[in-house]
């Protein structure tokens, strides 16, 4: 009974998110970088995509649009901004990359997000001590290169 109610959470929780105005679309996208992802693309009008298309990259993803699926219970209402707006300028293509993080919780999830947004080029000003051997150790590693995903496969 309890596992069949923590996976009718789980799927409440990790589902698409859904929107008063616009579309989205929710797609998993297959790094070899960062693994897999779940990233939402959200349009606010119907516009076809041209060279005149702005793009927005998002991070957090699963916080942007729908407060029912997030851990806290509150988004950014990135679609009601858009709403508000009407149609003034909405050529506009919004790609939400969800986090590493899963459940919003647990020093582990943390941490890996942390790991992945961590600008890792800092690593080299820190000074010797253990704290520059936990970073390259834990940190430093290809699967929280999340700025070489978005470089070399996300925007591509």
């Amino acid at each position: 009974k309890y596992l069949f109610l923590y996976f009718l959470y789980l799927q409440i929780l990790f589902s698409n998110s859904q929107v008063n105005f616009g579309s989205i679309d929710d797609v998993q996208f297959e790094s070899k970088i960062i693994g897999n992802r779940s990233i939402e693309i959200y349009r606010p009008s119907n516009q076809q995509i041209s060279d005149k298309t702005i793009f927005i990259i998002m991070h957090d993803g699963q916080m942007l649009f729908d407060s029912t699926i997030t851990w806290n219970r509150k988004d950014w209402n990135i679609d009601g901004i858009f709403e508000k707006r009407k149609n003034r300028n909405n050529d506009i293509l919004i790609i939400g990359v969800s986090s590493i993080n899963k459940s919003g919780d647990g020093f582990i999830d943390n941490t890996k997000r942390y790991a992945e947004y961590f600008p890792k080029e800092s690593i080299k000003y820190f000074k010797t001590n253990f704290k520059t051997y936990f970073y390259n150790k834990y940190i430093n590693q290809n699967k929280f290169d999340y700025l070489k995903f978005l470089v070399n496969e996300l925007i591509p």
